[in-house]
């Protein structure tokens, strides 16, 4: 089987990398015509050096430092680098920080070219060779083979083509598991295909018939024919160029810094938490927030950078940081980022992605900022837990393992956590979700806190409902995850679920002395008021207790027929009308009938206003008065009038 890398070159303009590529490959990637013109790589271009076992995709890219952001693209998901410096001018602005770059992406594997060496003596070649090698001390080209060559001789290109061979074979590793993903670097339309994206492939594999998705945009289209290096293919794997002619979307709305990837493989995010290196720019390790343009994939983004601590890690300076950017990214674990000050003109850092779905975390959280560490360095079950802990109220979805953590295949890992308790599973949706055990227990443990207030608040009700408890539980993500605490509560016994709510064992219905104390107040103070009881808001105010805490010992007074409930007066607000709500002591129903009845024969018609003057009442209460006598079947309403019902009817 034919293994494939991607290799990137890198150095300063004009120092012989399209040249040197061109040497190697046969092809010319400079395509466009003021490349021609100029003598000098304008955009990026591609070409492929193949040998029996390996097939190299060589991307080459612009040196010129205006042109840095091209440069960054090109660096997107190579595996190894060409390192190019001239010999008759040795490391310049363009080399450092394209070294820079390459170190700050985890590159781990390389080749130094010293291009142009028929233009020198040969003390003037040790003496670069010697410069070089200062730049690259402590680096992973430390060891790198550093071959001298000449695009314009021959000379050394063999020799450089075999120490490619070797480090390209050298702990290779080919993995093309998990879900496809490729950061676009070109679209354009061709005659007779239609639309056609390419860029180099950072994961899984693709056929011909596939269905993809481009994000952000989340855009749904078919692979209808793939090329590697102008050949025509039926599938395309992890370190390949790639050339994707896709139906069901139109070129002009695709565009470099989009990312077409395997359906619901990748979610859009406007805060990523990463962990970094510095450039040698000191400009970073003296600010903890600064305004930043950040590279990933071929995307370009700007935004605020916030520094939350650092670690020392392989005796290197570490900084955990969280970016909160002006546009959606879509990013994965451990994906390799850079970033430049606003102004681009200012390398700062880079590093790699360690939550590309980043909650807010605060400086002040240090156990957050620990998980950080396991998430980026931990094993994979560390990372599953701390992925899981740090979404906190929001339940995981199992299937972002991948894109969350970099676990491929961690269903058996999952399964061992559940089954120890150290997360919870349930389903939402025809999705496993899970939920860190302290976090789901913090949650149980506020439900059955938040029931035993509800208990306190309304006695005499034996089952509140869900319903009613839900608002306190707003943050959790999905809603469903309150009805998993709850099925785990009533499996636990801890409490008792009922057709019309939730009831906690320990739930008696009995009054506390202070309730006893003021139902007993009310019900005094009703008898005391006779036609003009106080309202439901009234004695809130009066004992400092909620609307709902003193309607239900109203209504346990109700029910123990101290006190009648009167029927509300016409108001359109609900929450007018509960506190307008009045009560009448049961003493006053049978004198309130006597005097109607003793004034008003039956069939003789009178009005509210009436009925208050001769009981010297207002509308407030007058009106639940009639009501209720209505309710009795004492009087009866017709249209503005009533009457009081005559004995026989």
């Amino acid at each position: 089987m034919k293994h494939h890398l991607l290799l990137g070159t890198a150095g300063h303009i004009d120092h012989g990398k399209t040249a040197l590529v061109k040497v190697l490959t046969g092809t010319d990637t400079d395509r466009l015509p003021e490349e021609k013109r100029r003598g000098i790589t304008v955009e990026l271009g591609f070409a492929a050096l193949n040998y029996d076992d390996l097939s190299i995709g060589i991307v080459d890219v612009p040196g010129h430092e205006d042109l840095i952001k091209n440069m960054l693209a090109g660096a997107t998901g190579i595996d190894m680098a060409l390192l190019v410096v001239a010999a008759d001018e040795g490391v310049m602005p363009q080399t450092r920080e394209h070294f820079q770059v390459l170190r700050l992406l985890g590159i781990s594997k390389g080749v130094i070219a010293l291009t142009k060496s028929d233009l020198v003596e040969e003390s003037w070649l040790d003496l670069v060779e010697e410069e070089v090698e200062a730049l690259v001390a402590g680096s992973f080209l430390e060891s790198a083979e550093c071959v001298r060559v000449s695009a314009k001789t021959g000379e050394g290109i063999e020799q450089l083509r075999m120490a490619l061979y070797e480090a390209a074979r050298h702990g290779m590793v080919q993995n093309t598991d998990g879900p496809f993903r490729m950061a676009i670097d070109r679209c354009f339309s061709s005659e007779g295909h239609g639309t056609v994206v390419t860029g180099s492939v950072s994961s899984g594999s693709v056929l011909v018939g596939n269905e993809l998705e481009i994000m952000p945009q989340g855009i749904s289209v078919k692979v209808r024919a793939l090329q590697s290096h102008s050949q025509s293919v039926d599938s395309i794997e992890r370190g390949q160029r790639a050339a994707l002619n896709l139906s069901g979307v139109h070129f002009r709305t695709v565009h470099r810094g989009q990312t077409i990837a395997t359906p619901g493989s990748l979610q859009k995010s406007k805060r990523i938490t990463v962990v970094l290196e510095s450039s040698e720019n000191e400009l970073f390790r003296t600010k903890s927030t600064m305004s930043v343009r950040c590279y990933a994939g071929t995307a370009e983004h700007i935004g605020k950078m916030r520094c939350l601590s650092s670690n020392e890690v392989d005796g290197r300076t570490i900084y955990y940081a969280q970016i909160e950017l002006k546009e959606d990214l879509c990013a994965v674990w451990k994906q390799p980022f850079i970033v430049r000050n606003l102004y681009a003109n200012q390398l700062l850092g880079g590093g790699w992605i360690a939550d590309p779905l980043a909650y807010r975390i605060k400086k002040s959280d240090p156990e957050r900022i620990k998980l950080i560490h396991e998430l980026a360095y931990g094993s994979e079950e560390n990372r599953i837990i701390a992925a899981v802990k740090i979404s906190g109220h929001h339940a995981w979805n199992e299937e972002m393992q991948t894109l969350r953590t970099g676990v491929i295949h961690g269903e058996a890992v999952i399964e061992r956590l559940v089954a120890a308790g150290t997360l919870e599973s349930f389903r939402s949706q025809n999705k496993c979700r899970l939920i860190h055990g302290e976090m789901a227990g913090e949650i149980a443990n506020r439900l059955l806190a938040k029931l035993l207030e509800e208990h306190h608040d309304d006695p005499l009700r034996k089952y509140i409902p869900l319903d009613r408890l839900r608002p306190s539980f707003a943050n959790l993500k999905p809603a469903s995850l309150l009805d998993a605490i709850v099925k785990k509560l009533v499996d636990q016994k801890k409490v008792v679920l009922g057709t019309d709510g939730l009831c906690h064992p320990s739930w008696s219905g009995k009054l506390t002395a202070r309730q006893t104390q003021v139902s007993k107040a009310m019900i005094s103070s009703c008898l005391e008021a006779g036609l003009k009881p106080p309202s439901v808001g009234d004695f809130a105010k009066q004992f400092d207790l909620k609307d709902e805490q003193i309607a239900s010992l109203l209504q346990l007074a109700v029910d123990s027929q101290h006190l009648v409930r009167l029927p509300d007066k016409d108001l359109r607000d609900r929450q007018s009308a509960r506190n307008a709500r009045l009560y009448l002591h049961v003493s006053e129903v049978e004198k309130l009938t006597q005097q109607v009845l003793n004034r008003w024969n039956p069939g003789v018609p009178w009005t509210v206003s009436e009925f208050n003057e001769a009981f010297d009442l207002s509308r407030k209460y007058a009106v639940p008065l009639c009501r209720y006598l209505d309710e009795l079947g004492i009087t009866e309403r017709i249209g503005d009038h009533r009457q009081v019902v005559s004995p026989s009817t």
